[in-house]
């Protein structure tokens, strides 16, 4: 959330040419998302509304600060259309595949950007009856849901791609660079050129390489997959003991029958 809100502020303050603010900000901004990437790895706490609003606030960020760098004329113009540019159809593909994952069509926007494992309150997610008056499992009638429709699972997991952190890393690094030119006059203008056809370079690299995990199924995984997939374990595990258990009895009781019979 930090890095969410920080992002017009820092831009601010480059526009205004506040380079002692602005260079601290941003070396906040980037432990910080650091810090949040690290906790959410050391207990193991990945959430899907993390997934989202993380990159989120790592795109906020770096567009507002790389869009007031180049009006300042501090970054190349090119470098910041390729940045922005990226964000903008990572960000449009999105929401086109959140739409395309709901028959295109518009459920609302609270269904809409729902997201989470499990059903929200009053059965959203959960396929609904659609049969109309006696379709319910306790046949009064379909309960939940809204106009008798099958509402479509919320947002998936989304899985970043190393070659995106990678080129986070890279944009902080161009973007501090560019300050450090501004307010000390070091690095030189070399060093800025050098960093922003790097930057520039991953970006491209990393657009390319979301499309392409897109297309083979790789960016977004259901959060519940791995624990459906254990509560199915644990069901069959319990369908053999039960099924064992049973027929134990069912021993128990052909036993007694033979001894009665004696």
């Amino acid at each position: 959330m930090l890095r969410l809100l920080s992002g017009p502020v820092i831009a601010s303050w480059i526009l205004d040419a506040q380079w002692s603010l602005a260079l601290p900000a941003l070396a906040v901004s980037g432990a910080t998302d650091w810090a949040d990437g690290w906790a959410a790895r050391r207990f193991n706490q990945p959430s899907v509304i993390g997934s989202y609003l993380d990159p989120l606030a790592d795109k906020v960020l770096i567009c507002s600060v790389v869009g007031a760098l180049g009006w300042s004329g501090v970054l190349p113009g090119p470098v910041v259309g390729i940045i922005v540019g990226r964000d903008v159809l990572l960000v449009t593909g999105a929401f086109a595949a959140r739409a395309k994952s709901l028959g295109w069509r518009w459920p609302g926007a609270a269904e809409f950007f729902r997201v989470g494992s499990g059903a929200a309150p009053g059965g959203l997610g959960a396929p609904l009856p659609t049969g109309g008056p006696g379709a319910g499992s306790d046949g009064g009638g379909s309960s939940g849901g809204v106009g008798g429709n099958s509402l479509a699972p919320a947002a998936p997991l989304v899985q970043p791609l190393y070659i995106s952190k990678v080129n986070t890393v890279f944009q902080l690094g161009l973007v501090g660079t560019c300050i450090l030119h501004s307010w000390l006059g070091w690095p030189g203008e070399g060093a800025v050129w050098a960093a922003s056809a790097l930057t520039a370079g991953t970006t491209v690299w990393s657009c390319a390489a979301y499309f392409q995990a897109y297309r083979q199924g790789r960016v977004l995984a259901p959060a519940a997959a791995s624990s459906r997939g254990s509560s199915a374990g644990g069901d069959s595990r319990g369908g053999s003991t039960r099924a064992s258990s049973s027929s134990g009895t069912g021993k128990g009781s052909s036993m007694s029958v033979r001894q009665n019979t004696v």
